[in-house]
């Protein structure tokens, strides 16, 4: 896990400037600039518009227990589109835009979803010990 971590964050700086690079030569380095600037922006607006109106919609969830597994999983996933956004570059914007696709979305969070529920059904089940038993009266027990 740590060196899978660690290979994530190694490969993608590196694309990222190679990104902004075959861009800037592309359409110029200003509107490179503009571009990065506008994304963060969307990134950024993502993040306050899902925060403020979630927490009223996620206050009353835990009121009702309605559905609030799946909304809270769905706002965090939202808040990591927003963070990718935010983040300068494109590939990370490519990727946070491909995540916001409502299709995209429902698939991944319903893969986090299983895997959470197995998680939460391996580590906190409870545990059956199978035997027999035979009732004994007091006047039968032996010593």
């Amino acid at each position: 896990m740590g060196s899978l971590l660690l290979i994530f964050l190694l490969i993608v700086p590196l694309i990222e400037i190679v990104l902004f690079i075959n861009i800037a030569n592309i359409i110029g380095v200003t509107y490179t600039i503009i571009l990065a600037i506008f994304t963060s922006y969307i990134g950024l607006s993502i993040i306050k518009r899902q925060n403020i109106k979630k927490i009223l919609i996620i206050r009353q969830q835990i009121i009702s227990y309605k559905h609030f597994q799946f909304r809270m999983i769905q706002n965090v996933y939202l808040l990591v589109i927003g963070l990718l956004l935010l983040l300068p570059g494109f590939f990370t914007d490519l990727f946070g835009l491909f995540l916001i696709i409502p299709q995209v979305q429902k698939f991944v969070i319903s893969k986090i979803m299983m895997h959470l529920l197995k998680w939460v059904n391996i580590n906190y089940c409870s545990y059956t010990i199978d035997g027999e038993f035979e009732k004994k009266n007091e006047k039968n027990i032996d010593c």
